[in-house]
């Protein structure tokens, strides 16, 4: 392994040197005439190939073709155990010629790796909402699009995404509340998967677990996974500072994998479809689905909701100084009142709840609301305010901020 490490460090790409240890220790293979494919990032690839070579003891002409012909030069790296490189010549479209001396005589395993750019590639994701509203079905592809690279048969195929870390702190500082953990469909979920993954501290490896065709031109799909039955909830959600006066219609699930799995959902495009009651299937739209960890929660925008409507309106403000005290102790000299209503009309036949949230800064405290029943975080409180059908309630609320 440790002309591998020595085969490693040189590569100039901005992944950390650990990381590409790990990510080659985890794909060396002794056997020849392999190809492992790395794609990291949307335009720019690693290529890793081995090949059984014939030497004879003293300089040696090796022609190696074909690589990629959107190879970048100066990322050329090819090591043979006993053997020095003393000159190498790239013959465009796809060749790559050598002088090497060698010490030895026979067989060798001449390994190669190199960056490319040409080879696009993108995650996408299907997702099925069933008429209820209550369960999913999401499944997910990698589409590879080779514009510049060689033919490759028989590849190792791999990706490469770095791990969201405030994505992450959403998961542990942003826990959802009772009222947002009922309304879940109860399912028995079903998981189908073509793709391992392995994590360090700072990326995440996906590995096709099929070998691939790679041909010049190509375009191909992968699957990668697919869930069924997961649990989800749709969300009227009104954020007025955030969104104006639109209630939006949302639908919440969670990546259902264990932490233990490290089993990260992608980011990716999510193509959103719909079961109706009738049993006809409707095309919602599409979104970016973020990196979901495990156990990570997603709300996914479906639209405005129709039928349901939400003012939010300023109904007092006001200033105030300090005293003395208080200037002391706050390091500031004025503080503000205010107060606002918020009218929700629901024109559907059943009734809804809304998710009304309220955001404030620095010092603040409710003195009045209207109705009382809220939660309160850091910085917002939220109302999950229930309006039946055909009919309108109202918020009330006044607030004080230092």
């Amino acid at each position: 392994m440790v002309k591998l490490n020595k085969f490693l460090v040189k590569i100039p790409f901005k992944l950390s040197f650990v990381f590409l240890l790990l990510l080659f220790t985890a794909a060396s293979c002794v056997q020849a005439d392999r190809i492992s494919i790395f794609l990291l990032e949307e335009n720019l690839s690693l290529i890793k190939q081995e090949k059984t070579i014939s030497l004879n003891k003293g300089i040696n002409r090796i022609t190696f073709s074909p690589v990629s012909e959107g190879i970048i030069i100066e990322s050329i790296y090819p090591y043979i155990e006993g053997c020095q490189f003393l000159e190498q010549k790239f013959s465009p479209p796809s060749t790559l010629i050598w002088k090497v001396s060698s010490d030895l005589e026979g067989e060798a395993n001449l390994e190669l790796a190199y960056l490319t750019r040409g080879v696009d590639w993108r995650v996408n994701y299907q997702m099925l909402i069933d008429a209820e509203e209550k369960n999913l079905f999401l499944s997910s592809s990698l589409t590879v699009e080779n514009k510049k690279g060689a033919s490759w048969w028989d590849v190792d195929l791999n990706f490469i995404r770095s791990i969201k870390f405030e994505q992450l702190k959403e998961r542990v500082y942003l826990e959802e509340s009772p009222a947002e953990t009922t309304g879940f469909g109860h399912s028995q979920i079903k998981y189908e998967f073509n793709v391992t993954v392995r994590k360090d501290k700072e990326h995440i490896i996906y590995h096709l677990n099929t070998p691939i065709d790679l041909l010049k031109t190509d375009i191909k799909t992968f699957p990668l996974f697919s869930i069924s039955d997961i649990p989800g909830k749709k969300v009227y959600l009104f954020d007025g500072e955030k969104y104006g006066d639109e209630v939006r219609e949302e639908i919440s699930f969670r990546n259902p994998l264990d932490e233990a799995s490290d089993f990260f959902f992608p980011e990716g495009n999510l193509y959103i479809y719909k079961n109706t009651p009738d049993g006809k299937r409707i095309y919602l739209g599409s979104r970016k689905l973020n990196q979901l960890p495990p156990g990570g929660k997603a709300r996914i925008y479906l639209g405005p909701a129709r039928g349901i409507t939400g003012y939010r309106i300023q109904t007092f403000y006001r200033e105030m100084e300090l005293t003395p005290v208080e200037k002391k102790a706050y390091e500031k000299n004025m503080a503000r009142e205010y107060g606002y209503r918020l009218i929700f009309s629901n024109m559907r036949s059943y009734p809804v709840t809304i998710k009304v949230i309220e955001h404030f800064y620095g010092l603040w405290k409710i003195l009045e609301s209207e109705p009382q029943n809220y939660e309160k975080t850091k910085e917002e409180i939220i109302y999950y305010l229930e309006v039946p059908a055909n009919s309108y309630r109202v918020i009330n609320y006044r607030a004080k901020i230092i």
